[in-house]
């Protein structure tokens, strides 16, 4: 099936596809959730989608449906109140199904909670003081 809007001429497939995503990827997106409905809506825009929603709990072959997740804000800042981890920038800087965590901490107590790369992040000093506030409601 071709997914361009009948609207559009194959030559600017590339076009649209491109504006789709920037539209698209700022979303936050889990396996439930608002972000993902929006998501299936910008998509159903485009081509005929029946979507449906099964209840939390449900079991579907060897899994159950989770409960629903959405984030609101999270980062991670230092001492000076800089933020070095903001969800506002980049929705990937949080890991879905995060629980809140509203408190202060050393890195070499945070270090280990954290998916992290320290060679592309620059928090490689475990003395750097680190103050974690997570919003994320389930």
């Amino acid at each position: 099936m071709n997914a361009a809007p009948q609207t559009e001429p194959q030559t600017h497939t590339g076009e649209w596809m491109y504006a789709f995503i920037e539209r698209a990827y700022p979303e936050c997106r889990s396996i439930t959730g608002d972000g993902l409905r929006r998501t299936l809506a910008m998509i159903s825009e485009l081509i005929p989608l029946e979507i449906s929603e099964v209840q939390t709990g449900t079991r579907v072959l060897d899994w159950e449906i989770p409960k629903e997740w959405n984030i609101h804000d999270a980062w991670v800042a230092d001492s000076s109140g800089h933020r070095l981890i903001d969800f506002r920038e980049h929705n990937l800087h949080v890991v879905n199904y995060s629980v809140p965590v509203r408190r202060r901490m050393r890195f070499e107590e945070l270090r280990p909670k954290l998916p992290y790369d320290a060679r592309a992040s620059g928090l490689d000093s475990t003395e750097r003081p680190i103050t974690t506030r997570i919003g994320a409601s389930a």
